[in-house]
């Protein structure tokens, strides 16, 4: 009899046939022999071989089986026959639910038939697909008579749906007769079937535009591999809707999505690279189509050569001894003879299971000789005395001697996640191991490392059984948590424990709460319902822009973190660097992240994709499914993509000179740079032939062009050697950056792109002849304190002199050729530190090594040793010396190690902390010995003023919590104090919050309305909020909108127009007019610097022709001359004719049917002084032209329902009612702007009002937005106190009717004005000239 129990992984089997016997589908089976047995299993249906055991009890009776079969098509019940190993009975068992194979559907039914094609700057032109499925589709080909088809699998997608990536086929001769189509065939790989077919309009336009070019490359001449090709294409008259073109490279055609370099949609320069890594000879074209033909400019030809001569890496074994043990740890210091140290690889190390990749840098390991030649390398290994065996190392096998025999495996007891909320986590272990002792730990989703810990985590137990915990925080896009799948877990003799499938022993590998996998069964579960920006149109052309994006995802926990990566110029740019993070924002709703986007992107979209831990959604679906709101635009005057270059090289003070017997020659090279954006950074490295300590030097720039002088002085005695650069970095002010790497092909643009064919590379310096191969002479080394170093204390300092002696060429003293003092630690731990020089005299240098060793450095045995070696010291001639820990051994005179112990008394040791930015808040901060009481532990925090002492509010061994740091942060330092220990003191970097203010919708208290909403037939008050009845609106639910075509003033951006009517059988007739009046310039006094009155202005008409579209837009520019610079003042005009919705500055507004919206912006303005500001003054009124009694008034103050300001200009019962935001965009940065009402003319049939809006002194961009509405009031303006009325006539009387309210229209973002008239039931002749209506916040 069995025990059976499933653990096979939801979902792994969902899936239609994948192979032509049926289907290959995967079990996790767990048997157990009740008569305690082992047993072996078989199956007939097995494929690739019998199960894997993923793990089993000592004598095999329980095991856990991994298999892999296929089942032929139909329903299938497969089964094993499981065979007791003692009694050899067979027993058969059967998987408890039968499967069934089923083939991919014949016909694929179409959910979502692709009816145009879209454009993505990462992918091209593309069409999206939904497909009615049961399971995910596995070899599909898709394929087209005239395109090349790909479908884009790095977009998750919910099951069925799909996105195909499409371009042209090179076509030769063309075919114009069906390229205006793309047909779509999907093919059944397994059966070469026609599953789908469907057709849509191309992308390529039946036009006879054509396109003009102009083409130049780099370099202009043949080069030597491995090496990049570049070539600039600048394209005029190429805009979305003109010809499709691109580039032809090696017959492949080449879109321009993320190849635009620099320019605008009307002349754009894109650059096409290509890495050339063997021989090869290139051609590439420009190509674009016109009649559907592909028309081809000249071909240009490259060709790339192998290098003439080559000097590998070679090495050869000369020797090599282990120091006696005086330890747990034997050191082996293995001796090499080599040549051309400069093309050595990675050096492996592999000791039984343990398999490593030791660092190597000049001049470590160098025992003597130059960089180039009879070079004698020396590489330290300390492996633990157990088990023995042998070694490998640069590709020789050496053989270790036999310690102390271990051959049991470690042992994982226990794993578990302590959640410290967001994506935060303390793994915890406890590994058992009663030989060696443990070693370390490495976890593996796939082949991605996941956690690594080792013994120096240890927080409670011993090495044989001990339990090690670790801080990780996932929200990180680097190294973000995936499912572990493998463990490999090792102990002190290189003995390897492996887990598989998820499992360590019979238990599940647990992953972190919450944690939401990436696999398109979740794409259905969560889904992004919602997003929006708090901008989602930016100009870019000047400065950068601060943003927030707000979304919803529907099952979300709250909890979890969030992030957005913006994919921008992503050939050159860290791939994260415009990666930014969120969390849930409790007043909107919604997740929100705060973001800055860089300056002179190029116009159109800014493609992101949303990271939900594990989930990915892409803005290139996100657009399919919810629209523009999804989108963010930018748009650039002339932007600038590539990365900085040098467009001239030249060597100082020649290319090849000779050192004179006296004096001293400069040396070096004179750098050109080139950047559009300006230069922020560079970094170089310079090495010769003979000499491998690499000249580092950095340079902090500002300009767009920057000659950099990079020189260094050649003195005799010296030896002839040839300089080169080994690394050259170049970043500019947007983090857009071009790298060079000796001997590599560039990844994306190289530094020297314009100079690769320059003969400068290289220089050459002849000395006079001195004939010294002698290395320098080690002459003492003395470990000057302490003795021993307690490794888990707070004091691991450690100091170590020695002097070095050349009789002959004399010792080189330069900065640049210090040595190092090296420690290697049990199986190659290695920390290095580079010695100061105490004095000197011409023979003879004296130098020092201090240093803080890392917390459990080397090894967890009490009475083992750190080994030291000495490498780097050098004569003038470049003979560098060397010498292991073996050699100084041989001198009784000489330290070669450092005894290390292990304390009980464990000091708290800083190591990390999380993030913190300058507005303070809670600091998670990461180490050891923290122990798990809060009560005895505290947190020193050091700002700027004097100590804080504050309480942790969690801790645990390795984690400790400070809730509540204050704000205005610019120097943070903090150590943890447990008890009467204090720990290392850890600077914490402050970064600037990036803040994009939210305003929460205002929430009343009551409906207002008299009767509430108007009463029953107009709304009903539901949330203590008026929800109105077509056609009733507004707050009340008493005013209605009325639909007018306004008459669009062709001189200015005042609005007027005129509304009359037939009211209870009188003309009614009102008039309001908007106007922008002037300028001005304040002085910090408050008194007018400068003014300026707006008088001419040019019109432009800028509606689409695209018919959907739902509003007229109409642009009026002026300029006002001041200062020496001209000031743009712009007013975009839009007129709705439907109802809509826009957002401004993070709120979203309605905007009603004839809406006329204004959006002013002011350009760069000369200020006086930084203390200055702007104001720009607004002129209202509103009048009646009546001879009855009339009464005005007006009022101002803080709007009810938004963060604003508001006037109401009143004549009888009607008013124009005027609201202006406290914020502006400014700089591309939300800010509070204030402003500043001023009384004007108040008769009894006319009122008028002047606003002043202050604006913040701005280097850039300013964008504004107030709004006016026309209402009617309930209360006359009579019944006001401090109203201005005049006399009624003597035969006129007042007739009152049902009171109306009607909406005259709405505004929005900018200045907003109605050109809209009013329907009014109550008073006879009113005139309206231009009305607006205030826009109401969505709550």
């Amino acid at each position: 009899m069995y025990g059976f129990q499933d653990r096979t992984p939801k979902y792994i089997n969902d899936k239609y046939t994948n192979s032509a016997g049926g289907c290959v589908v995967h079990y996790l089976l767990e048997y157990t022999n009740l008569n305690g047995n082992p047993f072996t299993a078989s199956s007939t249906f097995y494929q690739n071989g019998p199960p894997t055991i993923v793990s089993q009890n000592t004598v095999g009776s329980r095991q856990i089986l991994y298999m892999t079969v296929t089942l032929p098509k139909g329903p299938a019940a497969p089964f094993w026959v499981l065979t007791d190993s003692v009694t050899s009975e067979q027993t058969n068992t059967y998987y408890i639910t039968p499967f069934e194979c089923e083939d991919m559907p014949s016909t694929l039914v179409s959910l979502q038939n692709a009816t145009k094609t879209y454009y993505s700057n990462q992918i091209g032109y593309f069409a999206k697909f939904k497909f009615d499925v049961k399971y995910s589709l596995t070899g599909l080909v898709v394929s087209s008579n005239y395109y090349d088809v790909t479908y884009e699998n790095s977009i998750p997608l919910k099951l069925g749906e799909y996105i195909a990536s499409i371009k042209p086929k090179v076509r030769d001769p063309p075919d114009q007769r069906d390229i205006s189509i793309i047909d779509f065939t999907v093919t059944n790989s397994i059966t070469s079937t026609v599953v789908y077919s469907h057709q849509i309009p191309s992308f390529i336009q039946n036009t006879s535009s054509s396109v003009s070019n102009n083409q130049f490359s780099y370099p202009n001449s043949g080069a030597t591999v491995p090496c990049n090709f570049y070539q600039f294409v600048t394209v005029q008259g190429a805009s979305d809707s003109d010809p499709y073109f691109g580039m032809l490279v090696a017959n492949n055609i080449v879109g321009k999505e993320n190849r635009i370099a620099y320019g605008n949609p009307s002349i754009t320069t894109m650059i096409y690279d290509t890495p050339i890594i063997a021989p090869t000879t290139q051609y590439s074209t420009f190509f674009y189509y016109k009649n559907f033909d592909i028309q081809m400019s000249t071909f240009t030809t490259f060709e790339a050569s192998a290098p003439t001569t080559t000097n590998p890496f070679s090495t050869s074994v000369v020797t090599y001894g282990p120091e006696s043990s005086v330890g747990p740890t034997a050191l082996y210091v293995c001796q090499f003879s080599t040549q051309n140290l400069v093309n050595i690889g990675p050096i492996s190390f592999q000791y039984n299971g343990v398999s490593l990749t030791l660092p190597f840098s000049f001049p470590m390991s160098i025992e003597s000789g130059t960089y180039k030649t009879n070079t004698q390398m020396e590489i330290s290994i300390a492996i633990p005395i157990f088990n023995g065996g042998t070694f490998t190392l640069l590709g020789s096998t050496f053989t270790a001697s036999l310690g102390v025999p271990d051959t049991s495996l470690p042992q994982l007891v226990d794993f578990k996640w302590i959640s410290l909320g967001g994506q935060k986590y303390i793994l915890e272990i406890n590994v058992i191991d009663w030989g060696s002792g443990f070693y370390a730990i490495e976890m593996f989703s796939g082949y991605n490392l996941v956690a690594y810990l080792d013994f120096r985590d240890i927080v409670s137990g011993t090495n044989s059984d001990g339990v090690y915990q670790k801080f990780y925080d996932f929200l990180n896009l680097k190294n973000p948590f995936r499912p572990i799948d493998k463990i490999m877990l090792y102990d002190m003799a290189s003995n390897v424990k492996k887990y598989i499938q998820g499992y360590y022993d019979f238990n599940p590998i647990p992953v972190i709460s919450n944690y939401v996998e990436n696999i398109v069964q979740n794409y259905n579960l969560y889904d992004v319902t919602s997003v929006r920006f708090a901008f989602n149109d930016i100009d870019v052309s000047s400065t950068g822009a601060q943003n927030a994006i707000y979304f919803n995802i529907s099952n979300a926990n709250k909890d979890s973190g969030v992030a957005i990566k913006f994919f921008i110029n992503v050939r050159n740019t860290d791939p994260y660097k415009y990666v930014f993070y969120g969390k849930w924002h409790e007043p909107s709703g919604m997740f929100s992240i705060n973001f800055e986007l860089p300056s002179r992107i190029f116009t159109g979209q800014v493609e992101y994709s949303i990271w939900y831990p594990d989930l990915f959604f892409t803005s290139i679906n996100l657009f399919l499914t919810l629209g523009e709101s999804s989108q963010l635009r930018v748009k650039s005057k002339n932007s600038y993509a590539i990365p900085p270059y040098l467009f001239r090289l030249t060597s100082i003070p020649a290319t090849a000179f000779n050192v004179p017997i006296s004096g001293a020659v400069e040396t070096g090279w004179s750098l050109s740079i080139s950047d559009g954006v300006g230069v922020k950074k560079m970094i170089i490295t310079v090495f010769s032939d003979v000499d491998g300590s690499d000249f580092n030097q950095t340079y902090s720039l500002t300009k767009s062009n920057e000659v950099v002088n990079v020189t260094w002085s050649v003195t005799t005695p010296c030896i002839t050697q040839t300089y080169r650069i080994k690394y050259l970095y170049l970043e500019n002010s947007n983090g857009v950056f071009s790298e060079y790497r000796y001997g590599k092909a560039s990844n994306g643009i190289s530094p020297f792109m314009q100079v690769m064919n320059s003969n400068q590379f290289e220089i050459t310096a002849t000395c006079p002849y001195f004939n010294d191969l002698t290395t320098p002479n080690m002459k003492s080394v003395v470990l000057s304190s302490p003795s021993s170093i307690v490794i888990n204390s707070g004091q691991r300092d450690f100091s170590i002199s020695f002097c070095v002696e050349d009789m002959v060429s004399c010792i080189n003293s330069n900065p640049r050729y210090l040595p190092y003092c090296v420690f290697n630690g049990i199986l190659s731990q290695r920390f290095q530190v580079r010695a100061t020089q105490v004095n000197s005299t011409s023979t003879m240098g004296c130098f020092k090594c201090t240093g803080v060793f890392p917390y459990m450095f080397g090894s967890p045995f009490n009475n083992d040793n750190l080994f030291l070696s000495i490498y780097g010291y050098t004569d003038a001639l470049m003979n560098f010396g060397g010498i292991s820990s073996f050699s100084l051994s041989q001198n009784v005179n000489y330290v070669s190690r450092i005894l290390i112990t292990n304390s009980l008394n464990k000091v708290p040791v800083i190591e990390g902390a999380t993030k913190l930015t300058n507005l303070g808040g809670d600091l998670t901060v990461y180490g050891h010995n923290f122990g798990t009481n809060t009560s005895s532990v505290s947190a020193r925090v050091i700002t700027s003023v004097d100590p804080i002492l504050y309480s942790v509010s969690y801790v645990e061994n390795v984690v400790a919590v400070i809730k509540g740091i204050q704000a205005n942060l610019h120097h943070l330092e903090v150590v943890i104090v447990v008890g009467f220990e204090s720990s290392n003191t850890f600077i914490v970097p402050i970064e600037n919050e990036l803040v994009v203010p939210y305003t929460p919708p205002i929430i009343p208290t009551q409906c207002p309305g008299t009767p509430l909403c108007g009463g029953p037939n107009n709304g009903d008050c539901i949330a203590n909020k008026c929800q109105c009845k077509d056609p009733w609106i507004g707050n009340d639910c008493l005013s209605q909108n009325i639909i007018i075509k306004p008459i669009i003033n062709t001189t200015s951006p005042d609005t007027g127009n005129d509304y009359k009517a037939d009211l209870d059988g009188k003309d009614v007739s009102l008039k309001t007019l908007v106007s922008i009046v002037s300028l001005n310039e304040i002085n910090k006094d408050s008194s007018i610097n400068f003014s300026y009155n707006f008088t001419n202005w040019k019109y432009t008409n800028i509606t689409s022709s695209d018919r959907t579209k739902n509003f007229e837009e109409y642009l009026y520019e002026t300029d006002v001359p001041y200062g020496g610079i001209n000031t743009t003042v712009k007013v975009t005009l839009k007129y709705f004719h439907n109802k809509d919705t826009v957002e401004f500055a993070g709120e979203i507004f309605d905007i009603l049917p004839s809406t006329l919206k204004y959006q002013i912006s002011i350009s760069p303005f000369k200020f006086q002084s930084s203390l200055n500001t702007l104001q720009l003054v607004m002129s209202a009124s509103i009048q009646s032209d009546t001879n009855d009694y009339s009464c005005t008034y007006q009022e101002q103050g803080n709007s009810p329902d938004s963060d604003a300001d508001y006037v109401k200009l009143q004549v009888n019962e009607h008013s124009l009612y005027g609201r202006f935001i406290k914020r502006a965009i400014i700089d591309n940065r939300i800010q509070t702007i204030s402003n500043t009402f001023q009384n004007g003319e108040s008769q009894s049939t006319h009122i008028q009002n002047q606003v002043a809006i202050n604006i913040p002194n701005f280097q850039y961009l300013v964008i504004m937005d107030p709004d006016y509405s026309v209402l009617i009031d309930s209360q006359k303006a009579s019944d006001q106190s401090t109203s201005t009325c005049g006399q009624p006539s003597e035969d006129k009387g007042l007739t009152k009717t049902q009171l109306i309210g009607i909406i005259i229209g709405s505004v929005a973002i900018g200045i907003i004005a109605i050109v809209i008239g009013a329907f009014l039931l109550y008073k006879k002749n009113s005139t309206i000239r231009v009305i607006a209506l205030k826009l109401k916040p969505k709550k």
